[in-house]
């Protein structure tokens, strides 16, 4: 986890293409989008999603965005004032930037003893545990995440796995 995070803390901006497969229960065949993700120090993150449908989340501070352009709908959510909806959120990018005492502060850190490079985190916040079982990182040589594998605990998963990394590091 040091090792990651002494990596990942020199960077200033990251953007990635991802692909995102979903495995629903309710749906025989797995469910793919792909898009881009960019994350900046300061506290921005943007999930743009491209195909098939295009929508785009962003949260920078407390505040949360969804846009769908092909619909011409947005919804803003005001994290600071929902007390449900923002630790879900932040369980969602603490793997991002957070520090290593953060990221244990709201999970329990594993080593995956399977593969190499891979973190199992587990929330210890039972509301998030609602909605995420575990999320397993995979990391590059570079200590940037490479792959994520949320597991619900009805048994549902959402795949990501990122590429053409561009980043900013500090000097």
């Amino acid at each position: 986890l040091q090792k990651v995070y002494e990596a990942s803390s020199r960077v200033q901006r990251l953007e990635a293409a991802f692909v995102q497969t979903k495995e629903l229960k309710a749906f025989a065949q797995p469910v793919t989008s792909r898009g881009t993700l960019i994350y900046e120090r300061d506290g921005a993150v943007v999930w743009r999603y491209e195909s098939p449908d295009r929508m785009e989340f962003v949260m920078e501070g407390t505040r949360a965005r969804m846009r769908y352009p092909d619909l011409g709908e947005e919804q803003e959510f005001d994290l600071a004032a929902d007390e449900r909806v923002r630790p879900l959120v932040e369980s969602m990018t603490v793997w991002l930037g957070g520090t290593p005492e953060k990221v244990r502060e709201s999970y329990e850190v594993a080593l995956d003893p399977d593969r190499e490079q891979t973190l199992v985190l587990s929330p210890r916040n039972e509301l998030i545990r609602g909605f995420i079982g575990r999320m397993v990182l995979s990391y590059g040589d570079d200590g940037l995440v490479t792959g994520l594998r949320i597991e619900e605990p009805d048994g549902d998963a959402t795949t990501y796995q990122f590429t053409n990394n561009q980043v900013q590091r500090t000097p």
